[in-house]
């Protein structure tokens, strides 16, 4: 019969090399698990909220509802010819010179949930329009 003889120190000190892997390990999960009495910041949901889109030939208005949580309204706009102007009735109107696409960010994060916001949109009466607004958690830019 074969007497097996220790491994000696290699082996020994990879299996307190393995131990204390193990443990510190489960030293720093501890670590990075959620301590109680800390508040959370609540996540809010924007699938549910509404986006509006519009077609239209000269000047027009759109009512929209605020939803809980919103910080900026973000509005896609274009125009065919002439000047125009867009704005809601709590921020200072954007204006300009139609012909390509833009982006506008209005702040409405003073305004309570559930307001109805009207926006306008002002162009000349043979001008036709496309408009997509969306609310957002992001602040206006």
């Amino acid at each position: 019969m074969t007497e097996q003889k220790p491994r000696g120190l290699i082996g020994g000190r990879l299996i307190a090399s393995a131990l204390m892997t193990m443990l510190v390990g489960a030293a720093l999960a501890g670590c990075t698990a959620s301590q109680p009495g800390h508040p959370v910041s609540p996540t809010i949901s924007t699938a549910a909220w509404p986006t509006a889109q519009i077609y239209h030939t000269g000047r027009t208005s759109l009512m929209l509802t605020v939803p809980a949580g919103a910080r900026s309204l973000q509005l896609d706009f274009s125009c065919t010819s002439g000047l125009y102007s867009i704005g809601p009735e709590v921020d200072l109107p954007r204006d300009g010179m139609c012909g390509g696409a833009q982006t506008f960010d209005f702040d409405i994060h003073r305004i309570a949930t559930d307001t109805r916001l009207t926006i306008d949109l002002v162009v000349p009466d043979t001008t036709r329009l496309a408009a997509t607004m969306n609310s957002s958690t992001e602040p206006a830019t």
